[in-house]
């Protein structure tokens, strides 16, 4: 390695001695706290002996207070779905991929799981007077500048049975 003042080397050239990045929490010196990602290295001198250490720190908090609030959102969000028995849903038109929450399962008479399926796979759920009036309503919305639409519809469950669901929608992207 490169030579280091005093004729140390690092352990880095050395290949030896690196510390695994740790997030540890700091007492500032106005008593509050902190939490870093420290990723420290020794130093050693030309005959091994430990002289020092390099370390850099990238403070966290604000990032960890941050996910941990949105988990929180989450949480509450997956409590509100779950008791309201709603299912969220996600198409992506070019991949004709539909994604759904835990509740459509459920819905359907399944586990509570998120599910994803082919778009032809989901249209055969749908009785056919019902598929071309939400095929129809979708259509408007991906063409109109409100984008949203809500239907009335039936679905089949697991067990044959059909329902009906109240399907709304509204486009989030288009391809320009």
């Amino acid at each position: 390695g490169e030579g280091l003042p005093g004729g140390g080397e690092g352990a880095a050239g050395r290949g030896e001695g690196a510390l695994a990045e740790a997030e540890i929490v700091i007492r500032r010196p106005d008593g509050s706290r902190c939490q870093v990602i420290s990723n420290a290295r020794p130093l050693f001198d030309s005959k091994g002996v430990l002289v020092g250490a390099v370390d850099a720190m990238i403070e966290v908090t604000q990032t960890r207070h941050a996910v941990a609030a949105r988990l929180q959102r989450v949480e509450v969000l997956e409590r509100a779905l779950d008791t309201s028995r709603l299912a969220l849903w996600d198409l992506d038109i070019p991949e004709a991929r539909i994604q759904f929450s835990e509740g459509w399962s459920q819905m359907l008479g399944g586990a509570w799981l998120r599910t994803a399926t082919g778009l032809v796979v989901f249209a055969a759920l749908v009785p056919e007077e019902d598929r071309d009036r939400l095929i129809a309503a979708m259509t408007v919305a991906n063409n109109s500048a409100d984008a949203s639409f809500s239907i009335d519809q039936r679905v089949r469950r697991n067990d044959g049975e059909e329902i009906w669901i109240q399907c709304e929608g509204k486009v989030v992207e288009r391809d320009d």
